[in-house]
């Protein structure tokens, strides 16, 4: 199955969260490496559940994920026609809890430490504290805490975000953050 221009699609309220969040931090939709990766949600397999029957919608689908294609989707409420969907059996905590570890991966794996700043700040946004308490065993992710869950060092991070504070104030005439593209991209890139 596949999406379509006429379908019924409503986004997880977690995906709209982490979406608003990043825009929030003053980043323009998508990742920096969907800018070099055109095709990025073009590939992407969505999953779905169909809304319980007591949500009187219909047939509309709920999306559930992943969280990096949704992110760089041209329309934040409705995913782009011809998208594959693949049903899933997640609850909502469950749900929630996949896009918080997909996220956390995607910023691990990219090391970035400005973008690895950026997803403290939106997990301390968008996630509850009770979230908090029960994934990260915090009620608040500190620089401290989240550089060593990150694989980096507090100081990393604190220079990161002094970076984020002043490429906002000199980006504010454009309307977004400067964040450079993680090295293995740009080498991968090089390489072709």
């Amino acid at each position: 199955m596949r999406t379509k221009e006429s379908g019924n699609y409503q986004i997880h309220p977690a995906l709209v969260a982490f979406r608003e969040a990043w825009l929030e931090l003053g980043f323009k939709t998508g990742l920096p490496i969907a800018d070099q990766f055109h095709t990025l949600w073009e590939s992407a397999i969505i999953l779905y559940r169909p809304l319980s029957s007591g949500d009187d919608v219909g047939s509309a689908l709920m999306i559930v994920g992943p969280l990096l294609p949704v992110l760089s989707w041209p329309s934040p409420i409705k995913p782009p026609p011809g998208q594959r969907l693949i049903p899933c059996g997640l609850n909502e905590g469950e749900v929630e809890q996949h896009l918080a570890g997909e996220w956390l991966r995607l910023m691990t794996l990219l090391g970035e430490p400005r973008l690895i700043e950026c997803s403290r700040r939106i997990f301390n946004r968008v996630l509850t504290d009770e979230q908090r308490l029960n994934w990260f065993q915090k009620k608040r992710l500190s620089q401290d805490y989240w550089a060593k869950v990150c694989g980096l060092s507090r100081e990393q991070l604190a220079h990161a975000q002094e970076a984020l504070s002043k490429s906002r104030q000199k980006d504010k005439k454009n309307g977004m953050v400067s964040v450079p593209e993680p090295n293995f991209f740009l080498q991968r890139l090089a390489d072709e």
